[in-house]
């Protein structure tokens, strides 16, 4: 679970709802993500929520060790979470016009536990991963031919969503 805060903002995307998110650990992240019960969740933005956040992959790198990771010059730390989804394509150029934001962000995190899905069929998702990134956990499904193990580095995109909690959460002191 990640500890959240919400910060009571909703847009529409798609046939979706976003909200906005903050991570709330040493550096607070704003991120999006898509709320699948957002007509009944209550949050307040002076709380911080224990959430679970699952993401879809794309365009997911998996590398067996740091060295590895390293070798392959992807540019970014471990861990390290860039919320591009935040920043819309025409952003800042033309802010006059209507920007669509996303729930994407970009990521490099090591895997601390996997699951592989037996029930996935052509084209689905074949593996749950555990995912520590910069500031949040993240429950990741990815399609993925080849060896997952724990400690491994996990690097690519996602898209986030899940589920905002029905009740209070822990006031912000």
């Amino acid at each position: 679970m990640s500890r959240i805060k919400f910060c009571y903002y909703y847009t529409d995307c798609e046939d979706e709802v976003l909200a906005r998110m903050e991570t709330t650990g040493d550096i607070e992240i704003p991120f999006n993500m898509v709320i699948d019960n957002a007509a009944e969740a209550n949050v307040n933005e002076d709380c911080i929520y224990s959430i679970v956040i699952f993401g879809v992959s794309h365009d997911i790198r998996i590398f067996s060790s740091v060295e590895e990771y390293t070798a392959a010059d992807t540019c970014m730390a471990i861990p390290s979470m860039i919320p591009v989804g935040t920043f819309p394509d025409n952003w800042p150029e033309n802010t006059d016009d209507q920007v669509e934001e996303t729930h994407q962000i970009l990521f490099t995190g090591t895997i601390e536990e996997f699951e592989k899905l037996e029930i996935a069929g052509d084209n689905m998702p074949n593996y749950l991963l555990l995912i520590e990134t910069l500031e949040m956990e993240l429950f990741l499904y990815i399609r993925y031919e080849g060896p997952i193990e724990e400690g491994y580095i996990a690097h690519g995109n996602a898209w986030l969503f899940g589920d905002l909690p029905e009740a209070e959460g822990e006031l912000i002191s």
